[in-house]
């Protein structure tokens, strides 16, 4: 899965943020940098995937739906025109509840 040092060899990069019913916790510098280390670089090949991890809090969001269109609409914003070029290379995952799965979230439609 990671190989220090060596770009060429890594398959995933994962952000991890609790989700709070807003996206200001820092959840788009998290979609900038997945998107960097998807692209790669001049010398080294991207990752294959970058996943962005949100987790249920008290607080939180309590359906798919939500966390789509709270999180979707700042992910396009991010990534600017390119958006759609992203949609299968960096993945939006919610963890609902302790004991539970993870969901993806499809930001795209």
């Amino acid at each position: 899965m990671h190989v220090p040092n060596d770009i060429n060899m890594n398959i995933a990069i994962i952000e991890v943020k609790p989700e709070n019913g807003h996206p200001s916790n820092g959840f788009e510098k998290d979609i900038r940098v997945l998107r960097e280390f998807v692209d790669g670089g001049e010398n080294a090949q991207g990752y294959y995937k970058g996943i962005s991890l949100l987790y249920y809090t008290d607080n939180g969001l309590t359906s798919e739906d939500e966390v789509r269109n709270l999180y979707s609409e700042s992910i396009k914003n991010t990534l600017g025109d390119s958006w759609a070029d992203y949609q299968e290379r960096i993945l939006l995952l919610w963890h609902p509840s302790p004991g539970n799965g993870l969901v993806r979230i499809h930001w795209c439609w």
